[in-house]
């Protein structure tokens, strides 16, 4: 009796794992009352449905603009928002953070980004 084996080799799809958020200021130091934008990015998720936050000393503020790219189906998508601060006379000791969230983080703390304002004031 002969036996036949055959095996089936199955590419598995490669685990996305999303990056921490990068946040970055500007390039230049201002003067308090000056608007400032921030930057964050993040990259590696799967599927396109990504949240984010940006939170000022622990308030929420408003993004003033934020993309997930790409547009269509693709393996790995990526995040990037842009907020905008004024700047106040105490904000030396001020943070600015990007908090995101996915389900890839299976329900676990979101990712963060922080900048200091010490170094845009």
């Amino acid at each position: 009796m002969i036996m036949t084996m055959m095996f089936i080799v199955v590419n598995a799809p490669s685990v996305v794992k999303p990056s921490p958020p990068m946040v970055s200021g500007p390039a230049t130091r201002a003067p308090p009352e000056q608007t400032m934008s921030f930057t964050c990015r993040s990259h590696g998720f799967s599927p396109r449905n990504i949240s984010l936050k940006w939170f000022k000393n622990g308030s929420e503020i408003t993004a003033s603009q934020t993309s997930v790219d790409p547009e269509g189906d693709s393996v790995s998508y990526n995040i990037s928002s842009t907020a905008k601060v004024v700047l106040a006379p105490g904000d030396v000791r001020s943070q600015v953070v990007c908090e995101v969230a996915h389900v890839t983080l299976q329900g676990g703390p979101p990712l963060r980004g922080t900048a200091n304002l010490s170094q845009t004031i």
